[in-house]
Parts: structure tokens; C-alpha cells; sequence
């Protein structure tokens, strides 16, 4: 394959905003909580915007070679990439791991990390138990909706990125849009969800029992983000590429302005999430997407901020 720009599968949830739909992106108008912008998943797959292969989902079109063999590795293909637009709060959710949910049969489990793209003033993010609590304790906030005040929160702003491994509660406050960069699957356990109705009026399912199985009830120190430098092969940006994020699953660099890259054994998702430039001369601009072959040279130039996530061996 040659390089590709995605089109999302778009999810519209109650807690969705209208940000997403200012970009200007295709397909994309109204009220969205959620763009899948790379996803393998075959109930919401990302299908590809123009070429020889216009409008085909991508996991269709893809091959072994194309995902390259950091990837391939895995058997499944392991990222899941989305813009998330917060107009309001969302729940209190936490996520299995992976020995939980292969043992009961559920695929993988799901670490994710999270690069704000937009913050409203005062925004914030929820993350881990700001004290250790009981399974019983939990339980009860829960059923009280009471379980917010045990939890950290973190004001946040534009460029601010948190790593978010399974079994972390959490939840992304009003007014923050972020880029999130998980695991491939779709396993969210509701711990509490404001008592919130949805689409159908009717409230939205919790998973209590299930939550508490798989919860960290530690406290939890959000630390310094890191920052460090990775193994993207690349000359010439504007700032040199620094990696935010990594797991077995998925490594993260953040860049801005025109560099010369090529990542030899992994697909590469370019997420653009400030400014404008182009890409192997396509333009891009926020918001958008672009699905890279593995071993495939890219020249970005410009002057737009951007991510660069894929697997590292």
C-alpha cells in the first residue's frame, strides 16, 4: 500500500460536543463524542479516503507487510486510535488487563494513553484514587455517587499527555478533547455514570461487579509526564521527535514542523493535531489521519503539530 488518509468510523454518544465538527473533517458534522480514526475492529472500522482504494476498510486492505512485523506479531492488529470530544463528563470507567480478559475469553485488555488536542479553561481529567480504598468502600461511593471525590483531578491544557495503564479508574473531565492511542479493544467497565440517560432514555448500563474485579484500589500518583527520545528513525524537524508514550502495544512520538521518517518494522498512524502542512505532498491539517505501510518512507513538511504512534520491536 501507499500512504493513506483515514476516515473514521463516528460514534455519537450523550456526552458528545461539537469540536470535532469544527475541524472541518470528512463526514464528520454535528454532535460526536467519538471518532475510531484507525481501527481494525470490525464493528467500527476506519475505511480509507481516496486513492485506488477509496471508501474500502482499511483491515480489509491492509496485508501482513503492510502492518509490518513489530505488529503482526501480536495476531490481532493491536492499536485502536480515536479522537474523544468531552462536552460533558464521562463516566467513571476502568478497564481490564489482558490476563482478565483473555481468561474469560474477551480478547485483549486495554492500556491507552491520552494527548489533549483542545482543553476548555478549568478542564480537567480524572485518574486513580487520590487514597487507598477498599473493594467495600468503592462500592458503596458507587452506589451513592459519591466515588468522584476519591478521585485524583487534573487540570489540564493543550499538549498535556497522560499514560493510562489497565486498571486505573478514570474518566475525561468536561471541556477536554484529547487524541487516545489504546489498545485495541473495546472492553470499558462503568463504574458510575452520573446517573446519566441514554440516547434510548433509558440510564446506561454500569459493570460494578465486573470493575471491582479488576480495579487498582491503591492510591495513585499521576508523576512527571515523560519525555524521551525513541527509536523513529528521522532528519530534519523542526524539533526533533520525542517519544511520550510506550508499551508493547504502541509507542507515541510528538512533532512539529518537516522531518524525513521511516519506521522499518511497524505501521505508523500520523494524527495531526495542530496547524497544517502536508504529508508525502497530501495536505494535512487538524484532525486528520494518515495510515503509514511499515518500512514506508514519509516527508512531512509545514508547520503542523503532530503525532507518530506505532509498535516498536
Amino acid at each position: 500500500m501507499d500512504i493513506v488518509k483515514l476516515l473514521p468510523a463516528v460514534k455519537s454518544p450523550v456526552w458528545g460536543g461539537h469540536k470535532i465538527s469544527a475541524w472541518g473533517k470528512k463526514g464528520c458534522s454535528g454532535k460526536i463524542g467519538e471518532t475510531w480514526e484507525l481501527s481494525f475492529l470490525s464493528e467500527a472500522p476506519s475505511r480509507i479516503d481516496g486513492g485506488e482504494y477509496d471508501g474500502q476498510e482499511l483491515f480489509k486492505t491492509a496485508d501482513k507487510a503492510d502492518i509490518g512485523k513489530a505488529a503482526a506479531k501480536f495476531g490481532t492488529f493491536p492499536v485502536l486510535i480515536k479522537f474523544i470530544d468531552a462536552a460533558a463528563d464521562l463516566s467513571v470507567q476502568v478497564h481490564p488487563d489482558d490476563d482478565y480478559a483473555l481468561s474469560k475469553g474477551l480478547g485483549y485488555g486495554k492500556t491507552e494513553m491520552w494527548y489533549v488536542v483542545d482543553a476548555d479553561a478549568g478542564a480537567g481529567i480524572y485518574l486513580g484514587f487520590n487514597r487507598p480504598v477498599s473493594k467495600e468502600e468503592v462500592y458503596e461511593m458507587a452506589e451513592n455517587g459519591t466515588v468522584v471525590s476519591a478521585l485524583n483531578f487534573i487540570p489540564v491544557k493543550k499538549g498535556d499527555f497522560f499514560f493510562v495503564r489497565a486498571g486505573v479508574v478514570h474518566a475525561i473531565g468536561a471541556g477536554v478533547t484529547v487524541a487516545e492511542i489504546q489498545q485495541s479493544s473495546d472492553l470499558t467497565y462503568r463504574v458510575f455514570d452520573y446517573n446519566r440517560l441514554g440516547a434510548d432514555g433509558k440510564p446506561r448500563q454500569l459493570h460494578l461487579e465486573e470493575a471491582l474485579k479488576v480495579m487498582d484500589f491503591s492510591a495513585y500518583s499521576p508523576g512527571v509526564q515523560k519525555m524521551t527520545v525513541g527509536s523513529l528513525k528521522c532528519d530534519g524537524t523542526k524539533s526533533a521527535p520525542v517519544k511520550i508514550a510506550e508499551c508493547k502495544y504502541f509507542s507515541v512520538y510528538k512533532c512539529r514542523g518537516g522531518g524525513n521518517f521511516v519506521s522499518p518494522d511497524s505501521f505508523v498512524a500520523v494524527i495531526c493535531t495542530y496547524g497544517s502542512g502536508n504529508i508525502s505532498g497530501r495536505t494535512m491539517k487538524k484532525g486528520d489521519v494518515f495510515f503509514v505501510p511499515a518500512g514506508k518512507n514519509f516527508i512531512t513538511d509545514g508547520d503542523a503539530e503532530y503525532l507518530i504512534a506505532g509498535v516498536e520491536i
